[in-house]
C-alpha cells in the first residue's frame, strides 16, 4: 500500500490533437505516430476548433497532507495546456481539467491569419506536479 500510494510522478501523455472534433474530425497528431500527416487546409480568417486527448491514465492520484484533520488525503492531478502557434490567434492561451473534473479533452478555438502560408502549432501539457509532453503539428491556410 505504501509504495503504490507514494509512487514517482510521471509524465502526462499527449494521445492526440484533432481539428473539428465536433464535425468532420482530421486528426492533426496521433501519439506514437512515426510520420506526420499532411497539414489539412483551411481558408484564411476561418476559425476553427482544437482538441487535445490523453489516456485515463494521465491524471494520476497522489497522497497530500491535510494540516486540518492531520490525515493523508488521495488527490487527483490537475491539467493544463498551453497553446502556441506561429500565425493566427487561439481564444485562450492555456485551457485544461481541474482535478475533479473527469473529462479526458480540452479544446480551443484559433482563428487563421488572413495570410496564406503553413502555420506550425505546439500543445504543451502540464500536470500539477511537474510534469509534461508535447506535440507538434500544422495546418495549411490557403484559398
Amino acid at each position: 500500500m505504501y509504495n503504490e500510494m507514494f509512487k514517482p510522478n510521471d509524465n502526462p501523455t499527449i494521445a492526440s490533437v484533432t481539428l473539428d472534433p465536433g464535425g468532420a474530425p482530421i486528426a492533426l497528431f496521433t501519439s506514437g505516430q512515426a510520420v506526420a500527416p499532411q497539414p489539412p487546409m483551411i481558408a484564411p480568417g476561418a476559425t476553427v476548433t482544437l482538441e487535445v486527448a490523453w489516456p485515463d491514465t494521465t491524471p494520476e492520484t497522489y497522497p497530500v497532507y491535510d494540516l486540518q484533520t492531520q490525515m493523508l488525503e488521495t488527490h487527483r492531478e490537475s491539467l493544463s495546456l498551453s497553446w502556441f502557434a506561429t500565425a493566427g490567434s487561439f481564444a485562450h492561451d492555456r485551457t485544461g481539467r481541474a482535478e475533479t473534473e473527469t473529462d479526458l479533452t480540452t479544446d480551443n478555438s484559433w482563428t487563421a491569419p488572413a495570410a496564406a502560408g503553413l502555420v506550425h502549432f505546439w500543445v504543451l501539457l502540464r500536470d500539477v506536479r511537474g510534469g509534461v509532453d508535447f506535440a507538434e503539428t500544422a495546418i495549411m491556410v490557403g484559398p
